[in-house]
């Protein structure tokens, strides 16, 4: 069953909701975290409780706590770890992350995305898996049926095939995964900051970029402030 809320999530489900493993993903306009709004966050207990936010920004600040505080599941943490903090001001350690999507690449799986995932390791097909719901309008009024099967399914099972995963890892992938959640936290932070130019080996700094995160940085202090 998927709960719905605007904007953030009630107190009591924040307070139901600590101290555990959770799964998460989100749903955006677009892929450029900058440019397109994060639409929704998608949330999931290993029990099968599945909460939708829509619209959440940088005065939510229940769903905040809850992903702050517990350990949390990707798909693809590199994508939603940029969205979730530039739009809501979510900063997740990376010693709480874990990627489902990282753990096939290691483990060398040929195809890393979810429904392929979920197909090959778990054996679950999942419906309405279709490119035109995950580009659909998910800023409008009432989700549709479709979409909310569509956001449910891209969590549900999260805490499933994580577990499936890591019980294949062995000694050195271990490492190697612990690091690569380090790197892929790391890459985020900077490519928010717009200091994607220090990977390089040349080329000039983007100082449009910088600039566009420090007015970011004002702009949250400002609505936090004043929502005080």
């Amino acid at each position: 069953m998927s709960n719905i809320y605007d904007h953030d999530l009630p107190v009591e489900i924040r307070n139901r909701l600590n101290y555990q493993v959770l799964a998460c993903d989100t749903e955006t306009d677009g892929l450029e975290f900058r440019r397109d709004k994060l639409r929704l966050i998608q949330i999931a207990t290993k029990e099968g409780d599945v909460y939708l936010v829509r619209n959440p920004d940088f005065t939510s600040y229940h769903v905040r706590d809850v992903l702050e505080a517990n350990t949390i599941i990707f798909h693809h943490a590199a994508f939603d770890l940029k969205f979730l903090q530039w739009w809501a001001d979510i900063q997740i350690h990376y010693k709480s992350i874990r990627c489902t999507k990282t753990l096939a690449k290691i483990l060398g799986y040929e195809f890393s995305g979810l429904g392929s995932c979920l197909k090959n390791i778990l054996g679950i097909t999942l419906p309405n898996k279709e490119r035109k719901i995950a580009k659909s309008d998910w800023n409008i009024a009432d989700l549709s049926d479709e979409q909310t099967l569509y956001a449910t399914g891209d969590v549900i099972y999260l805490h499933q095939l994580h577990n499936k995963l890591e019980d294949q890892l062995d000694w050195d992938n271990t490492g190697n995964y612990i690091q690569a959640i380090k790197t892929i936290k790391g890459i985020a932070e900077l490519e928010m900051k717009g200091l994607t130019d220090v990977l390089s080996y040349e080329g000039k700094p983007n100082l449009n970029l910088r600039r566009i995160y420090q007015e970011h940085i004002n702009e949250i202090r400002k609505i936090v402030e004043g929502d005080k």
